[in-house]
């Protein structure tokens, strides 16, 4: 499996069902994948199926890199910087855990995972709020500076 650092920019994840969704929600979506594999990973390998549990792994892994590729260093260059970092830090996990057949790394990543899913979660409904409550008129282009 390539580093995070070299994945290319793909469309294997773009599906019918994810046409028109919100940003926020596709990563969610993303996550959520990632997660329930995961979650398959560690069943399997505290079964001692080490290449059920490694499969899982590998697709996470795989969702990963499709996340890392998806990264725009030229919107958000500190939010790319620290994103890149966690996915490399869950993918390194990954790769040891699989390694090992250990079943607690797989879990640690998963809590990685589980943070970042819910922090996505809590910045679209955020996102998702009326501007009036805030107080805060939307823009509508006919402003001037």
């Amino acid at each position: 499996m390539p580093s995070l650092g070299t994945a290319p920019q793909s469309t294997r994840f773009r599906l019918p069902h994810t046409v028109g969704q919100a940003p926020g929600h596709l990563l969610m979506m993303v996550c959520d994948g990632a997660l329930r594999f995961l979650a398959s990973a560690e069943a399997h390998y505290l079964a001692g199926s080490r290449g059920a549990g490694s499969a899982n792994v590998e697709q996470a892994q795989r969702i990963l890199v499709e996340m890392m590729g998806a990264l725009d260093r030229a919107v958000a260059p500190d939010m790319t910087d620290a994103l890149s970092g966690l996915y490399q830090r869950v993918f390194d996990l990954l790769t040891e855990a699989n390694r090992t057949c250990d079943a607690a790394m797989v879990g640690d990543a998963r809590i990685i995972l589980t943070g970042l899913r819910n922090a996505w979660a809590d910045a679209s409904v955020t996102a998702r709020r009326p501007l009036g409550r805030l107080n805060i008129a939307p823009l509508t282009g006919a402003e001037k500076p």
